[in-house]
């Protein structure tokens, strides 16, 4: 069967579909559905925007922050994990990291 010939008998079931009619373009009996309800622009628009409203911007969308990669030893970094865990300072590793190279670059600015 064709791309177009396919495409085409699928808009056919489609219609009968949205026609809620117990038989497809062939005549063959089929259950009835009910037609999915169609959203407007405005309101895909709407939902759209309250989903991107609700949604926190991460580190990565925000231009203050840069993805550093680095790489440290398997079992430092899973110590360090279980110690963020442990502890309430530092929400995560990137927190963590942050704070550290701070700290050390004032201590080299300061001396």
């Amino acid at each position: 069967m064709s791309l177009k010939k396919a495409f085409d008998s699928l808009k056919e079931d489609l219609k009968s579909t949205d026609n809620n009619s117990n038989s497809d373009s062939n005549g063959n009996n089929r259950t009835t559905t009910e037609p999915l309800e169609t959203l407007t622009e405005a309101e895909i628009s709407s939902s759209q925007k309250s989903k991107k409203l609700s949604r926190k911007s991460g580190k990565r969308s925000d231009p203050n922050f840069k993805q550093a990669p680095a790489y440290i030893k398997e079992s430092t970094h899973q110590r360090v994990k279980i110690a963020l865990l442990q502890q309430k300072k530092y929400k995560d590793f990137s927190e963590l990291v942050e704070d550290l190279l701070s700290q050390w670059l004032e201590k080299k600015e300061s001396s």
